[in-house]
């Protein structure tokens, strides 16, 4: 039995592969990637501790079915395991009947939605930068805009996160100078420790918080540090009131901020910055950098091929 489980787990990681290029050969190298790596949580997380493995039957356990897709985030579980059962079926290891039971089973399981992915223009940076948001301009609204611009001002120069908003410390800020310590920053990674704060951002810094010297290991966001929605709740002012979110292309997101800044910097260099944006980050993968380094190369190739 020991065996068989072994053999089963080994041709999923083999066999089934090659399945997919030939199943469809559109199946990018990055969506067997995913599927892959689905399954392999499958595998560990629920056939690898299970006694009764003898058949291929097995592997399609209801019981297992459902853990594993209530609890998987890939937007491509569901597919990874509906490919694997097509794969068993093609190969005649399971029944038609068994076949048609479990997938009508998966289609019990909607399939997560991927992340929303897209990019803001350069028009909607401009806007977002300039002071035509339409608010009331009370002191609180006069003071969440600034805020508001603040933060996506730093998200948009030093590609900053909300987890690097929410940690960011006094002591990472020298008012004197001028600088900004990169929350990225590691020897190892080889990127840059600091950032010079340019001259808006800077002003602002003083407009909201002051010159008095602060205790460097307060939070500069303290106020909204401990509102995981605190930042979404900001952003209201652009996607949320129809005459601010009628003049974007799309809805507003710090790493919505981020990916398309360096898209844009890549196609207005022709992929020259990417270094830049190395020194920021360093070596270590980055999701909105992958992200937007994909898509110049789709955009180039799309160029490349109606210059042909």
């Amino acid at each position: 039995m020991e065996k068989f489980k072994s053999y089963i787990f080994n041709s999923i990681r083999t066999d089934f592969s090659k399945y997919l290029d030939f199943k469809d050969r559109a199946n990018t190298t990055d969506t067997k990637k995913r599927y892959i790596d689905d399954l392999e949580v499958y595998i560990e997380e629920h056939l690898e501790f299970r006694t009764l493995v003898e058949d291929y039957t097995d592997i399609f356990n209801k019981s297992d079915i459902k853990a594993f897709l209530t609890f998987r985030k890939s937007a491509t579980a569901k597919y990874a395991l509906s490919n694997l059962l097509s794969f068993y079926h093609y190969n005649e290891r399971i029944s038609d009947s068994f076949f048609l039971e479990i997938k009508n089973e998966l289609k019990k399981y909607k399939a997560k939605k991927p992340k929303d992915m897209d990019f803001l223009s350069e028009s909607d940076f401009k806007f977002l930068f300039s002071s035509a948001l339409e608010l009331e301009e009370n002191d609180q609204e006069r003071t969440e805009k600034q805020l508001l611009k603040l933060i996506l001002l730093i998200s948009y120069n030093y590609m900053f996160e909300q987890r690097h908003l929410f940690n960011l410390l006094w002591e990472d800020i020298d008012i004197q100078n001028r600088t900004i310590r990169n929350p990225r920053y590691n020897v190892v990674e080889l990127n840059q420790d600091k950032f010079e704060m340019n001259n808006e951002i800077y002003k602002l810094v003083i407009s909201l918080y002051g010159i008095s010297k602060k205790e460097g290991s307060e939070y500069i966001f303290e106020n909204m540090r401990h509102d995981k929605n605190s930042i979404n709740n900001l952003l209201g002012i652009l996607n949320g009131r129809q005459k601010n979110y009628l003049k974007l292309s799309s809805k507003v997101n710090l790493q919505k901020v981020i990916r398309s800044r360096i898209l844009l910097d890549l196609i207005n260099s022709e992929g020259r910055s990417l270094i830049n944006f190395y020194k920021i980050f360093g070596l270590t993968k980055d999701t909105q950098l992958t992200t937007a380094i994909k898509e110049y190369l789709v955009l180039e190739k799309s160029r490349m091929t109606n210059d042909i």
